[in-house]
């Protein structure tokens, strides 16, 4: 029973452990990359007159606090039920959240603010949850580059978003880019 072979072995390990850091990295940076886009976004909307001052700030800040949530209920369903349930949780929270947001053409700031916050929900599930997953899978003497790899991911993917948001704002002739 103890002499069974590991269902991967070898380089085919090597590169699916390779291709699961990558692809949790990559979801981080799409989560900084998101939180900083929506900046951007929405000055569009504000200086179009879609969204007064007020809607604004809530739009930009709320969201951060929904992930918040996110990370607790994603600790709750991790606990409950296991890391794959709560993945795949998240993952549909986040669809149903950006069809909110897509569908925002009407407009309606409060289509776009629940889109907003049920995708950030859904961020900060999955981000607690991946964390955890790459970090338990993860030979412990790697686990110290991995956790700093995928702690950059979302400041990078932030910082992706501001370089866009300025060249989109500089094609519009506007310096409001932050």
């Amino acid at each position: 029973m103890g002499d069974e072979e590991p269902l991967l072995s070898g380089n085919l390990r090597t590169t699916y452990f390779v291709f699961i850091v990558l692809t949790i990295s990559l979801s981080r940076v799409l989560y900084g990359y998101d939180r900083g886009a929506i900046g951007g976004a929405s000055i569009g909307l504000l200086n179009d007159g879609l969204l007064n001052t007020h809607q604004y700030a809530v739009l930009v800040s709320l969201p951060i606090f929904a992930s918040v949530a996110g990370c607790i209920v994603a600790g709750i369903l991790q606990s409950r039920f296991g890391r794959k349930l709560a993945l795949i949780i998240s993952t549909l929270a986040y669809c149903v959240g950006i069809v909110f947001v897509i569908v925002f053409k009407d407009p309606s700031f409060y289509t776009l603010l629940f889109g907003r916050i049920l995708s950030n929900i859904a961020f900060g599930m999955a981000n607690n949850t991946s964390l955890v997953y790459v970090i338990e899978i993860t030979p412990s003497i790697y686990r110290g580059i991995v956790l700093v790899i995928n702690t950059l991911a979302v400041p990078f993917g932030n910082s992706v978003s501001g370089l866009i948001n300025l060249a989109i704002s500089k094609t519009r002739g506007s310096d409001c880019w932050k």
